[in-house]
């Protein structure tokens, strides 16, 4: 199996958990917490609490970015004060910074997609390196 098959196997395994909304966010804990839902999209295993930060802090924020009105700003009003969406983890924002920041680019076609999107591009970009 030559480069260009493993590159090519790679992207179909991406477009596969794309077009299946695949990820491995602890979504579920960010629900319990808010409103206390159930966990259906759990496929294996189970959601940890212990990934705060990934619950907590980062799917608020990209959420966030997408409620606001302009979406994806550099500066979100929604978040305390105003917080600056650029130079801390990657969020999805309208600004040239994004280019370069290809794990978010799925946020800008809605936030399920986003998920998937982000979740996968980043393992597919640990496989092929």
């Amino acid at each position: 199996m030559g480069p260009s098959h493993v590159v090519v196997a790679a992207l179909v395994l991406f477009a596969v958990r794309l077009a299946l909304g695949l990820h491995g966010f602890s979504l579920p804990e960010w629900h319990r917490t808010i409103d206390g839902s159930p966990a259906p999209e759990i496929l294996v295993g189970q959601s940890r609490a212990i990934r705060g930060d990934d619950w907590a802090v980062i799917l608020p924020m990209i959420f966030a970015q997408r409620a606001h009105r302009p979406p994806f700003p550099t500066l979100n009003s929604l978040i305390g004060d105003g917080q600056s969406m650029v130079g801390s983890y990657s969020f999805p924002v309208v600004h040239a910074i994004t280019f370069f920041r290809p794990q978010v680019w799925g946020y800008f076609l809605g936030a399920d997609i986003g998920l998937a999107w982000h979740w996968g591009m980043l393992g597919t970009g640990l496989f092929l390196a």
